[in-house]
Order: C-alpha cells, then structure tokens, then sequence
C-alpha cells in the first residue's frame, strides 16, 4: 500500500477535511478547557470576601485599591477579595444609575454575598428642617430582624470578638495574650473541618502544609484582635449600639476616631454654605455568613488593618 505523503495527497486532505479538522482542533481546546477548570480549586462562598460602601458614603482616594491590599491582609485561605461602591442617588439619571444601584446591591446580598459594610448614620433634613431620608443605618436596621426577632443580616460585633477570643483560646492556649503556644491538634481539627474535602489538600503532604498555613493565620488573627481590642481601650474604635425591644446589640463599630479614614470613606455635610467632608458617624457593619464559618473572624484583620493604616 502506498501511504508516501505528497503534495497532492496534502493539498486533497486540506481541501476537503479541513473543516472536520478545525472541528477536531476546537473540541480538543474546549476539552482542555474544561478539564483544567474541573481540576482547579474554585473559591466557596465563604472563600470570597467582598467590602461595600452603600448610600451617602463616598469613596476616597484609597477606595479603589482596597481589594487589592486586603489580599494581603486576609488570610490565606481568602481566595478572592472584591470592593464596590453603591452610592445613593434620590433621583434616577437617563441611564437609570439609582435603579442598577439598588438592584446591583440588592442582588448581591439576595445571593448572600457581601461581608463588610461601610454607612453612616446621619439623617438628611430639609431647609425647612423636615426630615428628609433617615440614616442609611437607622434604614439598614429596620430589615436587620426576622419576624421572630432574630438578628439575620449582621453580625452582633460585641458578641463577634467574644467569640473570637475564645476560638483563639482553643487553638492557642487560655494564655494566648502573653504566650500562645499552638495546640497542633486542635488547629489541624480547625483545618480539616473546613478544608477536608479541598481539592488544595488533597496529599498528606499538602493537608500538613495546610495545617502550618491555619497555625499562621490563627497569631496573625491574635495580633489582629489585640489591635482591635488596644484601639477600643483607647477610644480610637468603639461599638455602635443599637436598641430594640429592650435589647442592645452591638450592630457595628464605629471609625470617626480614625484621623485619616476618610482616604477611605467619607460623608459631606454642609458647614456655612460648603460641602465639607466628615466621618463622624462613619460606620463599619460585618453581614451574617449562614452556617458554621470561622472565617468570619477574618474580618478582625480588616478592622485591624484600618487601625493601622488610617488610626495612627
């Protein structure tokens, strides 16, 4: 049998098969394409961090990069970190901005997403001195609630760091303050709940790894909350509270007391005839996550990166 290649029989098979070839070749790239995919390890929703500003905040100069340093700051087991600003609009433009605002928000938190919140909480009077719109806090906390009266879509912050001291305690030992010293077996438990079935750890070897990783992130949240607790002692953070039915919940913290946070977040309000910036009532809220999620005392290194970075 003659198989010799020539330019007859090339030019033939180019003639009449290359369509079935392009085909070949597409089902080969799209093949690859969803193998590496499968293969790749995808973020879970408590993997992913995202930071919001809402209503009559502003973003500073530094509002845009703040996703891009929190990917430092959060810990490693933070895979994507995002920011975005929805800002309040009484009015709706030709391109409908005050609606997609609405929308846009309104539909990442129908999703469940979102995990920090930056607000104020400062009314709008009129001229007349009527109010206006009430406080983007005072509106935020009246959909806080279930109808049982259970807290649902925010975390009490008070509570948070309790909690967050004794998780701490756990891995770290009760001295954990002065001398931690890691209880290797408690932190791989810690790991392993929540990394078990990650495609990341899949050996022995690199579940070991991920073991030293989560010992690194339980001192670099111990150093974070001992910022957070120096800076509430020192009146450079504080709770903001919030009473209904009789209760007082800590619904957030307050960061007016960081001199240089408006680099970050501001409000305008009107001072002898000009808009000046304030950060006053400069609120910082953290969402509930559903289920169990330690992660969520991640939101400390947040906070204590503010401190560092706009309280000194």
């Amino acid at each position: 049998m003659d198989a010799k290649i020539t330019k007859q029989r090339l030019g033939n098979l180019l003639s009449y098969d290359w369509l079935k070839i392009l085909i070949a070749v597409a089902f080969a790239i799209a093949a690859l394409v969803v193998f590496f995919t499968t293969v790749s390890p995808r973020p879970s929703r408590m993997q992913s961090y995202e930071v919001y500003g809402y209503t009559d905040v502003s973003p500073g100069e530094d509002a845009d990069g703040l996703a891009d340093e929190l990917s430092y700051v959060l810990s490693y087991d933070i895979l994507t970190v995002s920011s975005e600003h929805f800002e309040y609009s009484s009015w709706t433009d030709w391109m409908g901005t005050s609606a997609y605002n609405d929308a846009a928000y309104g539909g990442r938190r129908a999703a469940g997403k979102g995990e920090a919140l930056f607000l104020s909480d400062v009314d709008v009077y009129g001229e007349d001195g009527s109010l206006v719109r009430v406080s983007a806090f005072k509106d935020f906390m009246d959909v806080a609630f279930d109808y049982d009266g259970n807290l649902t879509s925010l975390l009490d912050v008070r509570v948070l760091l309790s909690d967050c001291e004794r998780y701490l305690a756990d891995a770290l030992g009760e001295n954990w303050r002065e001398a931690p010293v890691p209880d290797e077996d408690a932190v791989r438990a810690v790991f392993m709940a929540r990394n078990g079935k990650d495609r990341r750890f899949r050996t022995a070897a690199k579940r070991e790894e991920g073991v030293r990783q989560e010992i690194g992130r339980m001192q670099k949240l111990r150093t974070a909350v001992l910022t957070v607790e120096e800076a509430l002692a020192d009146g450079r953070l504080s709770f903001k509270e919030y009473e209904r039915e009789g209760e007082t919940i800590a619904a957030g913290f307050k960061l007016g007391k960081l001199r240089n946070i408006s680099k970050l977040y501001y409000y305008e309000e009107e001072q002898d005839g000009e808009m000046v910036k304030r950060t006053d009532e400069l609120l910082l809220l953290f969402y509930n996550n559903s289920g169990i999620n330690d992660l969520k005392y991640d939101n400390f290194l947040l906070l204590s990166y503010l401190v560092g970075e706009y309280g000194a």
